[in-house]
């Protein structure tokens, strides 16, 4: 690995032109998503493979300081910016039985996690990535990196297989969720208008972050300032007391509770800001773009098929909970479809789902939860792969 890091194109020391590549592949990545139509994959693919083939054929070198300093501190602003809108009371209120589903999918995740541990040998990284694996099926990517530093394995050498496999998984489990309409079984299902509260259908358009990219003012300078000010400051309160605590993992879970106190504290003031979500989501595309350039696919190749068997339990698990028991509660299959996105997916592809199956009313509660689920994400994960962590 060294040796294709000294005869790279690129030199280890040109900061500059590194960060250009990062962030030309995030802008390309985002590109596709937006205009090729005949291929939904997600942005994060692409930002993972573009700069993993740069390096693995030595453009660009597999270790540069630049990819040091985004992995240490870009994750950790991203957190507060993508909490800022977790307001716990507006998703309890808004949300209706799509909530309930919602916690019933989270359970399911984590049911799936755990019996991931017990059935797939994974080796001493076993819990960590168990935990890693719920937070991410539950909040997101940006949970599944947060947990991942938190534990301990996002400086393993094989941490970007278990990325690349949980985004194929993604894209399958998708495929799945746009297909199940079409099925017998969804057709006898009950209407989702008959489940949903009627003002969920006002905060559905303001909520969008397809709408709010696009509405005038989203990204004006004064918004994108102000939120990441109030990051910074929450990252520098949050790791002096991390470092006054001096436990491993503590910094992300602290910078977590600090971003949700706020959030909880004036949500009317987090709630006109504009543009955090976004700039969370460019920040964790770049930290992506770096793990995708740290890749030697010859070390990745013999971990897949593990990580590919736990990752493929854990979807299974979340699937069976929310589909069967969300079936025997009487939950209709437009509301267990959502809130099955919105936990394993995101909010972002559960609104974008609601919204091309006409589920319009389901498309405010699908990014609340999503929301909701960041929330929760970290605690979740480290709980999880500390208590397994003692049975080991």
């Amino acid at each position: 690995m060294a040796e294709l890091d000294s005869i790279s194109l690129v030199s280890t020391d040109a900061h500059i032109v590194l960060a250009l590549i990062l962030f030309a592949t995030v802008a390309i990545s985002l590109w596709l998503g937006r205009y090729w139509r005949t291929a939904r994959i997600p942005p994060f693919f692409p930002i993972l493979l573009i700069p993993l083939v740069l390096s693995n054929t030595g453009i660009i070198p597999m270790r540069a300081p630049i990819y040091d300093l985004v992995s240490k501190w870009f994750v950790v602003a991203a957190i507060p910016l993508m909490l800022f809108q977790a307001d716990f009371r507006r998703i309890i209120r808004e949300t209706g039985q799509t909530f309930a589903a919602f916690l019933l999918a989270a359970g399911g995740t984590t049911l799936g996690a755990v019996a991931a541990f017990f059935l797939v040998p994974l080796g001493e990284h076993q819990a960590a990535v168990a935990g890693t694996l719920s937070a991410a099926g539950v909040g997101g990517s940006m949970n599944l990196v947060a947990v991942s530093r938190a534990t301990g394995i996002d400086a393993a050498a094989w941490f970007p297989t278990l990325l690349a496999v949980t985004t194929i998984i993604a894209v399958l489990y998708l495929m799945f969720l746009s297909l199940l309409p079409a099925t017998r079984w969804f057709r006898q299902s009950p209407d989702p208008e008959q489940v949903v509260g009627a003002g969920e259908k006002s905060t559905a358009a303001a909520l969008d972050p397809a709408a709010s990219l696009a509405r005038p003012g989203s990204w004006h300078l004064r918004g994108m300032a102000a939120s990441l000010t109030l990051s910074a400051s929450i990252c520098a309160v949050g790791l002096a007391i991390a470092s006054a605590l001096q436990f491993q993992g503590s910094a992300i879970i602290v910078i977590t509770t600090l971003a949700l106190a706020a959030a909880n504290a004036a949500p009317g003031i987090l709630a006109r800001l504009r543009g955090n979500m976004e700039l969370g989501t460019l920040l964790l595309y770049v930290f992506f773009a770096t793990l995708g350039a740290r890749s030697d696919l010859a070390a990745l190749a013999g971990e897949s098929l593990g990580l590919t068997l736990f990752c493929s339990v854990v979807v299974a698990g979340h699937a069976l909970t929310v589909f069967g028991i969300g079936r025997l509660l009487g939950f209709s299959g437009p509301v267990m479809i959502v809130a099955s996105n919105a936990c394993l997916l995101g909010p972002p592809t559960a609104a974008g789902l609601a919204a091309s199956k006409g589920w319009t009313l389901l498309m405010a509660p699908a990014i609340l939860c999503g929301i909701f689920g960041y929330a929760i994400a970290n605690f979740l994960g480290v709980a999880v792969a500390g208590l397994l962590n003692g049975i080991l």
